[in-house]
């Protein structure tokens, strides 16, 4: 699957959305009609409903959030080409916008999975395995610094989630002092962010003004989606996301 898209489209949300809901409904983890009924950790369970295809829920995630997680590198490396010489090559243009469209939609993918786990599962060793996984699917598409973490391409991500306390991650997201700072150097925070990402960007052409991108704006010098800040919140809530590895 990580290799699997060239572009991924609305389509392609809608059925893997569809089949990935499917899966844990045939394995009888129906949405909950309320949701206090699955409120709660069970430390002792450590199984899903009967038959439900585990490691086809997790290639399904990891798949998907490393071809997102790809499409965002692409999106760098277009942008160093559109940005290098005076002129703006419209063929350039015009596949960085395809990316952008692919990269936005696995996006959309990972929430509407996300959503799917919140409604229908209760929090379990199990469950919180797959909410970790599609919580650090969700922060890496979202966070600028993308270099800190290549391995994510290719390595297993087994134990190395965005949530667990690991040495070699950026501060955990629920960690308070992360948005203290976020607030308290807000004035500075836009112009520091715009510099660390035209370093990332290498040598541009001096006639170009980044900060006037919207593709830059929205994707790498702005917060994350609301649709997405709300279900990551959702998940640490609910305990579905691996915090004291």
């Amino acid at each position: 699957m990580q290799w699997g898209f060239r572009y991924f489209t609305e389509k392609h949300v809608l059925v893997l959305g569809t089949f990935f809901k499917d899966v844990l409904v045939s394995g009888g983890w129906e949405e909950a009609n309320d949701l206090h009924d699955i409120v709660g950790w069970n430390d002792d369970d450590y199984t899903m409903a009967k038959d439900t295809p585990l490691d086809l829920i997790s290639t399904i995630l990891e798949g998907i959030s490393r071809l997102n997680y790809q499409f965002r590198f692409r999106i760098l490396e277009l942008l160093k080409l559109k940005y290098r010489n005076a002129e703006i090559n419209d063929g350039v243009n015009e596949e960085l916008y395809s990316v952008v469209r692919s990269h936005l939609n696995c996006t959309d993918a990972l929430v509407f999975m996300s959503a799917s786990i919140l409604k229908s599962c209760p929090a379990t060793p199990v469950t919180e395995t797959i909410g970790s996984l599609l919580t650090t699917g969700l922060v890496l598409s979202t966070i600028d610094s993308l270099h800190e973490y290549e391995w994510y391409l290719n390595e297993s991500i087994e134990g190395k989630y965005i949530g667990s306390n690991q040495k070699d991650h950026i501060r955990p997201l629920f960690d308070a002092t992360r948005y203290a700072d976020t607030i308290t150097f807000a004035s500075e925070f836009f112009e520091k962010r715009l510099d660390q990402f035209r370093g990332r960007l290498g040598s541009l052409h001096p006639g170009h003004k980044l900060e006037e991108d919207d593709i830059i704006l929205k994707l790498f010098l702005s917060p994350a989606p609301v649709s997405v800040t709300t279900v990551v919140r959702g998940l640490f809530l609910r305990q579905l996301v691996e915090t004291n590895e």
